[in-house]
């Protein structure tokens, strides 16, 4: 099998994907490596680290489906840093080991229903509170809006039982891994609505979704702080129960590309499949 084949799999299952080449506007494309490449194994990661790539080579695999650029920027152009020795030493350890790198962001949150919020929901165990399941949407018939796959974004609301800020917070922490949180809101506050936003969707998904889905708490990955965070603060001013937890992008996205290597190992069952965490970066001082 090579990795054409392997990108055939991911592509099946998306709805409206086009029958040749990526969506419009989609960076979902092979970052570095041989398309006719024979697969020795994947791995799975929300972001191909220099030390999940290390990994990798341990493993014997050639493969890396990452979820996030691997070189610093939205296209993994290399002329966006031309000459810069970090990006160079990584895309020759890369080439030394013949690892391919496939991206897989805009065609993972397309999947119906979103494959990282699929991974992340399970990794919270609130199915029960989702106010809509999580179930497979019809197509559309039209692939000219891949980006409106986002509004997903805006879709997964839990409805909790009257639970304060602060045990949420508790919560979030544990289910998440992560030893500190950015919060905005009353600690003794009660909250039911809770809409989850998980990556960093942007204040143009985020902020209306208050709104439409009546939500009282946002937990998300990564704000623009100016919008949401502000908007927040706003909120309560005026008197109205709102509150944030931020959890950070990795955090809040890591399960989904766990749960990527569990959805294709059935579908490629001769092919050993890995998931490698990437790791939060950020610790607090």
């Amino acid at each position: 099998m090579t990795v054409d084949d392997v990108i055939a799999v991911l592509k099946a299952a998306v709805p409206d994907m086009p029958e040749e080449g990526p969506l419009d506007g989609s960076n979902d494309t092979l970052k570095v490596g041989d398309e006719k490449s024979e697969i020795t194994g994947i791995v799975t990661t929300f972001l191909a680290t220099a030390e999940v790539i290390e990994k990798t080579v341990a493993l014997g695999a050639n493969l890396i489906i990452t979820h996030e650029p691997t070189f610093y920027y939205y296209d993994d152009s290399p002329e966006t840093f031309p000459g810069d020795p970090v990006l160079q030493r990584k895309r020759k350890r890369l080439e030394a080991n013949n690892i391919t790198i496939f991206r897989y962001h805009d065609y993972w949150h397309m999947h119906r229903p979103d494959g990282i919020y699929t991974g992340v929901v399970r990794q919270m165990g609130w199915q029960k509170f989702l106010e809509k399941p999580l179930e497979p949407a019809a197509k559309t018939g039209s692939s000219q809006g891949w980006q409106d796959s986002l509004e997903g974004h805006s879709q997964y609301v839990f409805l909790l039982p009257p639970t304060s800020f602060r045990d949420i917070t508790k919560q979030i922490k544990t289910i998440f891994g992560v030893e500190s949180v950015q919060l905005v809101g009353d600690e003794d506050a009660l909250h039911e609505r809770v809409g989850l936003f998980v990556g960093s969707p942007g204040p143009h998904f985020q902020l209306p979704a208050i709104t439409e889905h009546k939500l009282d708490l946002l937990i998300c990955g990564e704000v623009d702080e100016w919008a949401l965070t502000e908007y927040v603060r706003d909120a309560q001013t005026y008197g109205r129960k709102l509150g944030l937890i931020i959890v950070g992008h990795q955090p809040s996205e890591e399960a989904g590309t766990a749960y990527l290597a569990e959805w294709l190992a059935p579908k490629l069952p001769e092919i050993p499949i890995t998931h490698i965490p990437s790791g939060y970066p950020l610790r607090t001082a």
